[in-house]
């Protein structure tokens, strides 16, 4: 009998839906799937566009699936809101240490990988929500950045 072969129960009985999505962090699938939008470079009007059953390929049909499970959270807006803000998210982290890129963006510029998210802004079709989105983005990664290069020059 190995010690190896047996899982920890305590942490098992940690990993309850409960636990994981509903008492910690709501938008948990939701950030994973996003995250793996990003890194398969998945395109924006794959969000956006629906299809019939005979046509899906396996991303498709498995986000078909978390739509019909929450079907509010996986709302084409939402996914491109959180796909640009992981893309940016990605582009700073890369450029704060660039000598040590994530793990999702080792095959990534910089550059691709902030152009990907003006990818997935452009595709947000509602107004507000794209302004609100944007103003959030340059304030919390642009900003700094363009008054530091016109200290610069």
């Amino acid at each position: 009998h190995d010690e190896h072969d047996q899982p920890d129960d305590s942490i098992l009985n940690q990993l309850t839906v409960e636990t994981i999505f509903i008492k910690n962090r709501h938008d948990y699938l939701l950030e994973i799937i996003t995250r793996r939008i990003v890194e398969a470079n998945i395109e924006p009007n794959w969000l956006t566009l629906t299809f019939n059953d005979s046509t899906q390929n396996l991303f498709q049909s498995n986000l078909s699936i978390c739509r019909q499970i929450l079907p509010h959270s996986f709302e084409p807006t939402v996914l491109l809101i959180y796909s640009c803000w992981i893309s940016m998210t990605m582009w700073n982290k890369q450029l704060i240490s660039a000598a040590n890129p994530t793990s999702l963006s080792l095959n990534r510029s910089p550059n691709d990988l902030f152009n990907l998210s003006i990818k997935f802004y452009n595709h947000i079709q509602i107004g507000i929500v794209q302004q609100n989105l944007g103003t959030l983005l340059w304030h919390t990664y642009l900003r700094s950045r363009i008054v530091t290069l016109t200290q610069l020059i």
